[in-house]
């Protein structure tokens, strides 16, 4: 696989998961409206949808757990093809970004937290 068909799977991949975000959302707003109902409402909905209602977010689960595992796979795939592609300069200036961003991002916490306390 070349890199452009690696990176159309993964903006599809990505495409993906945007969508299934929207569904998540737009079934949030469907059980806030069904929150707003009468329990007789309620149970009429139920009763006529209630294998959707009830159904739906597992589905929605199953399809990011598949997204998920692609675009780790993608990502792996990747990892090679990209490196070959980069200058030993480029890959050196990553790596030290990626390597050292945890303790950067605990000194500047700690940091603040220690003029707070003199301050």
């Amino acid at each position: 696989m070349g890199p452009a068909s690696w990176s159309m799977i993964g903006s599809k991949v990505m495409d993906a998961r945007v969508a299934v975000h929207g569904l998540r959302q737009l079934l949030a707003k469907g059980y806030s409206a069904l929150d707003g109902l009468e329990e007789s409402q309620k149970d009429a909905v139920y009763k006529h949808i209630g294998d959707l209602v009830s159904g739906v977010p597992e589905r929605i689960k199953e399809i990011e757990a598949s997204l998920d595992t692609l675009n780790y796979a993608l990502s792996v795939m990747g990892k090679g093809l990209l490196k070959d592609r980069l200058t030993l300069d480029q890959r050196a200036e990553v790596e030290s970004a990626l390597d050292s961003s945890p303790d950067l991002i605990a000194k500047r916490v700690a940091s603040r937290y220690v003029q707070k306390k003199v301050i």
